[in-house]
């Protein structure tokens, strides 16, 4: 699950920053991201679902920690 992979947070949400990573797994979760160029100078971004998971729970935990830098979150 979503929450397993992302630090073992029982709620879903991703453990502190501060917890330490096993670089063997992150490894192994970035293994599952391909990332391609668009002629339009976009890109194309593929994960398989595991890997999906985790990168959404990060890219939520970055939206939030911006919106809380910039006063839009307590």
């Amino acid at each position: 699950t979503p929450s397993s992979t992302a630090g073992g947070a029982e709620n879903g949400e991703l453990a502190p920053a501060r917890a330490a990573l096993d670089p063997a797994r992150v490894r192994s979760l970035l293994a599952g991201l391909t990332v391609q160029p668009r002629a339009d100078g976009g890109m194309v971004l593929q994960a398989d679902r595991e890997s999906a998971a985790v990168l959404a729970e990060v890219l939520r935990g970055l939206a939030g920690a911006i919106e809380g830098a910039v006063g839009g979150r307590a």
